[in-house]
């Protein structure tokens, strides 16, 4: 009982802005000169109630929130850049350290940035530089459910520098089509530097996936409806050089589907899904990983019950790398206002043979300026 107090007291005092990171697709309308901001965070009250050890079950409450700001010129130019601060769920942890033991609360959050960039727009095509998440598959707030946005960003590509571009049009019979091309490498500049919690430093030696300060890694993704503007496509690829001679490079392949219905004037059904498959995960030679999601949504005025079912394939040598898992969660939320809302939800994941069930509240809070 001790616990649930806990959940409900710590959720009371802390139901303000939550929402989380997302890919940024990197497009600004043009033509409107001026200061834009955007906030959105995401506050998460829970307790894993089931552990393989009794010591596992634990408390665990943590924020993902970013804000956005953009300037725009009025001729096509703007900056743009976002900060995070980033915590955490219990049993991952920043920089590849050790997983946390015992009840977190709000421990370990970065604060750092994450997108800083110059952009041209026009309403066809546009181009930016700096440091950014590359346009790869789904937007991540796109995943149903309280927890599966965290489930894509456990493989995303993230903090990168490079310059990239896009372009746009309308097709009769197919509908709106976007391709997105950059080049890129991983942060290991002075822009990956954390506040409130010092992460671990990227350096050149490190090595890994795109760790070359140079341009040899790359990212293709094209994008639009399928026909009909209830359903939307994605392909995309991505190359990313290594430069240790221990490690491969990773290459990765992503492709998914959405799909909406509108079953009467109030309530939508929205389906998707979603394949992720990287060979050399991580530039190890020997380990391929293939992420496969579905996921459903029912909405109801400012009801919502959703879900999704993550399968996580290994192929590698290791016996524990080599193990594969998933991720199942469901959840009901409710908006109470345009701009906040709750989510109550339950997970339970198998990752590298450990089973853990989770339970708790999501507060979600999003708003522009």
């Amino acid at each position: 009982m001790s616990r649930i107090f806990i959940l409900a007291a710590t959720t009371a005092l802390f139901s303000a802005p939550a929402y989380a990171q997302h890919v940024h697709h990197h497009h600004h309308e043009a033509g409107k000169p001026g200061w834009s901001t955007h906030v959105d965070t995401r506050t998460y009250v829970t307790e894993i109630v089931k552990a393989d050890e009794d010591d596992e079950e634990i408390v665990d409450i943590f924020t993902h929130s970013h804000a956005d700001a953009s300037y725009n010129f009025g001729n096509g130019l703007s900056i743009n850049g976002s900060v995070i601060l980033e915590g955490d769920p219990a049993g991952h942890a920043h920089g590849g350290g050790a997983s946390r033991s015992g009840d977190h609360f709000f421990d370990d959050h970065p604060l750092f940035i994450e997108v800083l960039t110059v952009n041209y727009d026009t309403d066809h095509y546009g181009a930016y530089l700096g440091k950014f998440t590359p346009d790869l598959g789904r937007d991540a707030h796109d995943i149903p459910g309280w927890w599966g946005m965290l489930t894509f960003e456990e493989f995303q590509i993230r903090e990168r520098l490079g310059v990239g571009g896009y372009a746009q049009t309308h097709i009769d019979g197919l509908g709106k089509q976007r391709i997105d091309l950059s080049t890129f490498y991983a942060d290991t500049s002075f822009l990956q530097q954390s506040a409130f919690y010092n992460r671990s430093d990227l350096n050149k030696g490190d090595g890994g996936p795109s760790n070359t300060e140079d341009f040899s890694s790359f990212s293709l993704n094209m994008s639009g409806q399928a026909g009909h503007d209830d359903i939307t496509y994605y392909i995309g690829y991505a190359h990313q050089a290594v430069d240790q001679a221990t490690q491969d490079d990773e290459n990765r392949l992503v492709f998914g589907l959405t799909g909406t219905i509108d079953l009467t004037d109030h309530t939508t059904l929205r389906a998707m899904a979603d394949v992720t498959d990287t060979t050399h995960f991580g530039g190890e030679p020997d380990h391929d990983r293939r992420y496969t999601t579905g996921g459903l949504e029912l909405r109801h005025g400012q009801w919502t019950l959703a879900g999704t079912y993550t399968d996580i394939h290994n192929d590698a040598p290791d016996p524990v790398e080599g193990m594969n898992g998933y991720t199942m969660q469901m959840s009901g939320g409710y908006d109470i206002t345009d701009h906040l809302g709750v989510d109550v939800g339950y997970q339970r994941q198998d990752e590298e043979g450990e089973d853990s069930d989770r339970i708790g509240l999501l507060v979600r809070y999003g708003a522009e300026f």
